[in-house]
C-alpha cells in the first residue's frame, strides 16, 4: 500500500486545507443537487481523494445513485 493510499482522507472532517470544496461539497450532498461530478485540475490537487468520499457518501445512502463511474 503507498504512503499517499495510506494517509488519504476517508471522510470530510479528515480533509486539511480545502475548506472551501469541502463546504462547498457537503452542501451539494446535503440539498441532493448534483447528477454528475466533475473533478479537475493539476496533479496532487486532491480529486481522486474528493471523488472517493463523495462516492462513500453516496454508498452510504445519503444521496440516492444508480450509476457511479469512475473514468
Amino acid at each position: 500500500m503507498s504512503l499517499a493510499n495510506k494517509y488519504r482522507p476517508k471522510d470530510f472532517s479528515e480533509v486539511i486545507g480545502h475548506e472551501k470544496v469541502v463546504s462547498s461539497l457537503k452542501q451539494v450532498l446535503k440539498d441532493n443537487r448534483a447528477r454528475a461530478f466533475l473533478f479537475t485540475g493539476p496533479s496532487g490537487v486532491g480529486k481522486t481523494t474528493f471523488m472517493r468520499i463523495v462516492a462513500n457518501h453516496l454508498a452510504q445512502g445519503k444521496l440516492t445513485a444508480s450509476n457511479l463511474i469512475e473514468i
